[in-house]
């Protein structure tokens, strides 16, 4: 699978297809059991914390922090990837998200 520089992608399919697996890969949380995986022509695995700050993977659903805003959220795990917190405004600028931002995240659609 290749996918292009600066695009977006879900991932769909049956319980057991290995969506949780690729993602796990892809974020160096997992070693492949075949073949090789790069990402921005790193080896994600073992972690890469410089290139974790370079992709974005967000699950339908997020149970880190359920009770914090949008913002809350985005800037507690800028903090955690050591990221600058002014990439948090122009994400949610860039997403035009600036409407939910005050919202709750456990109360986001799944789009947003």
């Amino acid at each position: 699978m290749e996918v292009e520089e600066g695009a977006f992608h879900g991932v769909i399919g049956p319980n057991g297809a290995g969506k949780t697996t690729l993602f796990t890969v892809l974020e160096g949380l997992q070693k492949p059991v075949e073949g090789t995986v790069s990402v921005l022509g790193k080896t994600p695995y073992p972690r890469n914390l410089a290139l974790l700050r370079q992709i974005g993977i967000q699950p339908q659903k997020s149970s880190f922090f359920p009770q914090t805003t949008l913002l809350e959220h985005l800037a507690a795990v800028a903090d955690i990837y050591q990221v600058p917190r002014s990439r948090v405004d122009d994400l949610i600028d860039a997403l035009k998200l600036d409407h939910v931002a005050s919202n709750k995240v456990e109360s986001l659609s799944g789009g947003e």
